[in-house]
């Protein structure tokens, strides 16, 4: 007889991690992984689908409605040149002169 706790039951689900690896759920309902010696990877975010007729694809490429608990994270939008650089650096173009005033 095996020691330690029982092993929860996991049900696969259509959806796959970025290593193509099958993201189950659990009887709590939570989302699981297993990594490659088959350790359970908490947190796992659906990269793929799986089609009932086997192809996989891309999530984004699909019309899958993916989980809120396996999204990933939405992209911002991307900065307009200049628009302050997070605190480091200036804002605004600088001619070589005024940064290096000490240069002829």
């Amino acid at each position: 007889m095996a020691r330690g706790r029982p092993s929860i039951p996991h049900n696969p689900t259509k959806f796959m991690n970025s290593k193509k690896r099958v993201i189950f759920m659990t009887a709590e309902g939570k989302y699981v992984a297993k990594s490659e010696d088959g350790k359970k990877v908490y947190g796992p975010k659906a990269h793929y689908v799986k089609s009932p007729g086997g192809t996989v694809r891309h999530v984004k490429e699909s019309d899958a409605r993916v989980p809120t608990a396996l999204r990933t994270k939405a992209k911002r939008a991307p900065r307009s040149p200049g628009q302050g650089q997070g605190g480091y650096g200036h804002g605004r173009q600088r001619s070589p002169a005024q940064c290096h005033p000490h240069v002829n």
